[in-house]
């Protein structure tokens, strides 16, 4: 009998073979990619579906957009008998950081009418500013100055309609700079809201007036506005807690110009990123280097949003109550936009089940439990509670027979002692009896003494 004998291919015939296999590799990629493309038909069934799910659940109320090809072929909004009033397809939404994106449009606008450069100091504009002769434009819009976020003092959201424009400043001072320009990342609300005064000094005008002129007008945005207006025809901040919707507390919007105030549908939110991106309001070069690149984290006003192969651009935003996101995908020519008012469920796993929908993927419905609570029996978990390893304070308060935290966000209890507001990634656990309290931040469990 022969003895067999291992066959060794020689350097150049593994050469060949491992060609093979990339080429092959490369076919099923691209044969991959072009299916997710062509997902041209949305099975509006199954999102129907979905959204009818959500609602009977309690998940939330809001509107979810669909774009394609530049064409509106999804809109529904969902929810809204759970709350006081009447409402109407123009009705908006308070579109929270969304809002920066359009402050970075108007900035990058400036800078190719050659009105000022990415490299302009901010102390050109607002020298008494912390680090002002340090900070560049170009800090601001990527979140790289250095500043903090002025709509937190003392571990709380603290503005409203007694606040100043000098008020805020006293307090952009007092909290003075993290790190200094360009050493890290760090998310300011701070940055934009300067971005907004600067565009303001150099059109001579309102943030409201220029984004009607500069954006909502050359774009037919009809539901586009600034909270610097007296707006209505708004829907109202709602919260879930003790097994029930009601009325909650959201921010001031008319104090976070250029940082928070916009107020839009998500119909024209999809019709604002398709716009930009078919340069109708900036050139393709400023568009580019609005995006992220390599590994930032944020670019110039757009954040990254990838699906499987796909890399979608564009902006969530979320205030207390509202959660807003819009992203466009360039090659798909797919756009998402939507709003939901809710403290349940995230809005980034919302749109994740929404295009796992589109692009024929198995999902798993959310599941909503509750735990109603008496006012009486919310008093223990009352307090201020601590860790010196984490920047800031929880500060927790009742607010009648609900938990806020940080002075707006309702928290919603799903198992005893245990509450969370899914808007705003906050899930927590008490432990009353040690008067400690535990923060769960994925794989993370920091726990906080009571003050």
């Amino acid at each position: 009998m022969k003895k067999s004998i291992a066959y060794l291919p020689s350097t150049n015939q593994r050469v060949f073979f491992n060609r093979e296999r990339s080429y092959v590799k490369w076919i099923l990629f691209i044969f991959l990619f072009h299916s997710m493309l062509s997902a041209q038909t949305i099975d509006k069934q199954k999102i129907d579906k979905y959204i009818q799910y959500f609602e009977e659940h309690n998940g939330g109320m809001g509107t979810l957009s669909l774009f394609k090809g530049g064409v509106e072929v999804y809109n529904r909004s969902f929810g809204q008998q759970f709350m006081v009033g009447s409402f109407n397809p123009t009705t908006r939404y308070n579109i929270g950081s969304v809002t920066k994106m359009f402050t970075a449009t108007l900035t990058i606008k400036l800078i190719d009418d050659n009105k000022f450069r990415l490299e302009d100091k901010l102390s050109d504009f607002f020298p008494s500013v912390p680090n002002a002769n340090k900070i560049t434009i170009k800090n601001l819009l990527e979140h790289t100055s250095g500043l903090g976020d002025y709509t937190v003092k003392n571990n709380k959201l603290w503005l409203n309609d007694s606040v100043n424009d000098s008020l805020i400043f006293d307090e952009i001072k007092e909290q003075g700079v993290l790190f200094q320009p360009g050493e890290r990342v760090h998310y300011s609300n701070t940055a934009y809201y300067l971005l907004a005064k600067i565009i303001e000094q150099k059109y001579g005008d309102t943030y409201s007036n220029i984004i009607q002129r500069e954006i909502a007008g050359p774009l037919n945005l009809k539901t586009l506005e600034s909270s610097q207006n007296d707006v209505s025809n708004v829907y109202p901040p709602y919260a879930f807690a003790n097994c029930k919707w009601a009325e909650a507390k959201d921010l001031c919007f008319d104090r976070v110009v250029g940082a928070g105030d916009l107020i839009s549908t998500p119909t024209d939110l999809n019709l604002f990123i398709i716009g930009l991106f078919n340069n109708k309001i900036l050139k393709h070069p400023s568009i580019e280097l609005m995006k992220p690149h390599d590994k930032e984290i944020f670019g110039r006003g757009m954040v990254i949003w990838p699906y499987k192969n796909l890399i979608f651009f564009g902006h969530g935003g979320d205030t207390s109550c509202t959660h807003s996101f819009v992203f466009y995908n360039e090659d798909s020519d797919v756009a998402i936009a939507f709003s939901l008012i809710t403290n349940r469920y995230r809005h980034k796993s919302f749109a994740k089940d929404i295009m796992d929908i589109i692009y024929g993927e198995n999902i798993v419905f959310p599941k909503f439990t509750c735990v109603v609570h008496r006012s009486e029996a919310l008093d223990k978990y009352e307090g201020t509670y601590v860790n010196e390893n984490f920047p800031i304070k929880l500060v927790i308060e009742k607010d009648h027979d609900r938990l806020i935290i940080s002075g707006s966000a309702v928290l919603d209890s799903y198992e005893e002692n245990k509450f969370r507001n899914e808007g705003i990634g906050v899930n927590i656990e008490f432990d009353p009896s040690k008067n400690i309290l535990y923060l769960m931040q994925g794989d993370r469990k920091l726990e906080f003494s009571k003050e």
